[in-house]
Protein backbone atom coordinates (compact mmCIF):
# COMPACT_ATOMS: atom_id res chain seq x y z
CA UNK A 1 0.00 0.00 0.00
CA UNK A 2 2.67 2.56 1.01
CA UNK A 3 4.79 1.86 -2.05
CA UNK A 4 1.90 2.75 -4.35
CA UNK A 5 0.89 5.84 -2.35
CA UNK A 6 4.43 7.20 -2.07
CA UNK A 7 5.19 6.47 -5.73
CA UNK A 8 2.04 8.33 -6.76
CA UNK A 9 2.95 11.27 -4.50
CA UNK A 10 6.47 11.58 -5.91
CA UNK A 11 5.18 11.23 -9.46
CA UNK A 12 2.63 13.99 -8.80
CA UNK A 13 5.36 16.14 -7.22
CA UNK A 14 7.36 15.87 -10.44
CA UNK A 15 4.38 16.76 -12.61
CA UNK A 16 4.50 20.11 -14.36
CA UNK A 17 1.54 22.49 -14.53
CA UNK A 18 0.77 21.28 -18.07
CA UNK A 19 0.53 17.67 -16.86
CA UNK A 20 3.83 16.54 -18.38
CA UNK A 21 6.50 14.96 -16.23
CA UNK A 22 9.42 17.08 -15.08
CA UNK A 23 12.82 15.83 -16.19
CA UNK A 24 13.52 15.00 -12.53
CA UNK A 25 10.98 12.19 -12.77
CA UNK A 26 13.46 10.36 -14.99
CA UNK A 27 15.76 10.16 -11.97
CA UNK A 28 13.13 8.60 -9.70
CA UNK A 29 13.85 4.88 -9.30
CA UNK A 30 10.89 4.11 -7.09
CA UNK A 31 9.84 3.35 -3.54
CA UNK A 32 10.58 0.21 -1.59
CA UNK A 33 9.23 -0.34 1.91
CA UNK A 34 10.32 -2.60 4.74
CA UNK A 35 6.74 -3.35 5.73
CA UNK A 36 7.54 -2.03 9.20
CA UNK A 37 6.08 1.07 10.78
CA UNK A 38 8.14 3.59 12.75
CA UNK A 39 7.47 1.84 16.06
CA UNK A 40 8.43 -1.56 14.60
CA UNK A 41 11.78 -0.15 13.50
CA UNK A 42 12.72 0.13 17.18
CA UNK A 43 10.56 -2.56 18.80
CA UNK A 44 10.99 -5.48 16.39
CA UNK A 45 13.99 -7.76 16.83
CA UNK A 46 17.10 -5.99 15.51
CA UNK A 47 17.93 -8.81 13.13
CA UNK A 48 14.44 -8.65 11.59
CA UNK A 49 14.75 -4.89 11.07
CA UNK A 50 18.22 -5.35 9.57
CA UNK A 51 17.00 -8.07 7.19
CA UNK A 52 14.02 -6.03 6.04
CA UNK A 53 16.10 -2.88 5.54
CA UNK A 54 18.60 -4.85 3.47
CA UNK A 55 15.90 -6.62 1.46
CA UNK A 56 14.19 -3.31 0.64
CA UNK A 57 17.47 -1.71 -0.38
CA UNK A 58 18.52 -4.62 -2.56
CA UNK A 59 15.08 -4.74 -4.13
CA UNK A 60 15.32 -1.09 -5.08
CA UNK A 61 18.74 -1.32 -6.71
CA UNK A 62 18.60 -4.81 -8.21
CA UNK A 63 16.66 -4.01 -11.36
CA UNK A 64 18.94 -3.47 -14.37
CA UNK A 65 16.78 -0.59 -15.64
CA UNK A 66 17.54 1.43 -12.50
CA UNK A 67 20.76 3.32 -11.99
CA UNK A 68 20.14 4.34 -8.41
CA UNK A 69 22.44 7.18 -7.41
CA UNK A 70 20.75 8.20 -4.15
CA UNK A 71 18.46 6.68 -1.56
CA UNK A 72 16.35 8.72 0.83
CA UNK A 73 15.45 7.00 4.08
CA UNK A 74 11.72 7.10 4.61
CA UNK A 75 11.16 8.45 8.09
CA UNK A 76 12.79 9.75 11.24
CA UNK A 77 12.47 6.24 12.68
CA UNK A 78 15.19 5.23 10.22
CA UNK A 79 17.66 7.79 11.53
CA UNK A 80 21.05 6.14 11.82
CA UNK A 81 20.06 3.13 9.74
CA UNK A 82 22.08 4.38 6.80
CA UNK A 83 24.79 1.93 7.91
CA UNK A 84 22.46 -1.00 7.17
CA UNK A 85 21.53 0.49 3.80
CA UNK A 86 25.20 0.97 2.93
CA UNK A 87 25.94 -2.66 3.82
CA UNK A 88 23.13 -3.81 1.52
CA UNK A 89 24.33 -1.56 -1.29
CA UNK A 90 27.86 -2.96 -1.09
CA UNK A 91 26.53 -6.52 -0.95
CA UNK A 92 24.28 -5.96 -3.99
CA UNK A 93 26.40 -3.62 -6.14
CA UNK A 94 29.95 -4.29 -5.01
CA UNK A 95 32.26 -2.05 -3.03
CA UNK A 96 32.92 0.72 -5.58
CA UNK A 97 29.36 1.22 -6.82
CA UNK A 98 27.76 0.50 -3.44
CA UNK A 99 29.85 3.19 -1.75
CA UNK A 100 29.08 5.73 -4.49
CA UNK A 101 25.32 5.78 -3.80
CA UNK A 102 24.34 8.79 -1.68
CA UNK A 103 22.16 7.98 1.32
CA UNK A 104 19.97 10.80 2.63
CA UNK A 105 19.01 10.51 6.29
CA UNK A 106 16.17 13.03 6.67
CA UNK A 107 16.94 13.76 10.32
CA UNK A 108 20.61 14.42 9.60
CA UNK A 109 19.72 16.52 6.54
CA UNK A 110 17.22 18.53 8.59
CA UNK A 111 19.74 19.22 11.35
CA UNK A 112 22.37 20.26 8.81
CA UNK A 113 19.85 22.53 7.07
CA UNK A 114 18.93 24.16 10.40
CA UNK A 115 22.59 24.68 11.25
CA UNK A 116 23.10 26.40 7.90
CA UNK A 117 20.01 28.58 8.24
CA UNK A 118 20.66 29.53 11.84
CA UNK A 119 24.42 29.61 11.21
Amino acid sequence: MWEELLTAAVTKYFQQADGNQDVRSLLFAGVKTTGLNATDLHDAPAEEVRRRMKDATKGLVSRPDRDVQAICLGCAGMAGMDVIVREALVEQLGSKRGNDVVIVDGVQAGVEWLEEVLG
